[in-house]
């Protein structure tokens, strides 16, 4: 499932052994570059979605897995790991709270 992280939130209270998972921009810089290069929304939309991801970066620690979504095939390689054992290398800390931070932030 594609879903925000109250669905999430939501999937696992109603099916405990649920596999939930938190596919991570690299940074925020990153995550604004590739949403402006798509040319799919306009910039008011884009800064909606901004907003938005600023808050829901911050629930990523409530999941069972981070992939950051840095170079394609890495996470490819990760999500497909996760799907066939449901395990991955768990990602590096700090790695994570660096991105974070550049959401504004770390709770």
């Amino acid at each position: 499932l594609d879903i925000d992280v109250q669905g999430a939130r939501q999937v696992k209270a109603r099916n405990e052994d649920a596999v939930s998972l938190f596919l991570l921009p690299p940074s925020f810089a990153e995550l604004e570059r590739r949403l402006r290069t798509r040319r799919l929304e306009d910039d008011d939309t884009i800064s909606k979605r901004l907003v938005i991801a600023k808050s829901e970066i911050l629930r990523c620690r409530d999941y069972d897995y981070i992939v950051v979504n840095d170079k394609i095939e890495e996470s490819v390689r990760q999500l497909e790991a996760i799907v066939r054992s449901g395990t991955a290398e768990v990602q590096e800390e700090s790695r994570i709270d660096n991105i974070i931070a550049s959401f504004g932030g770390i709770d």
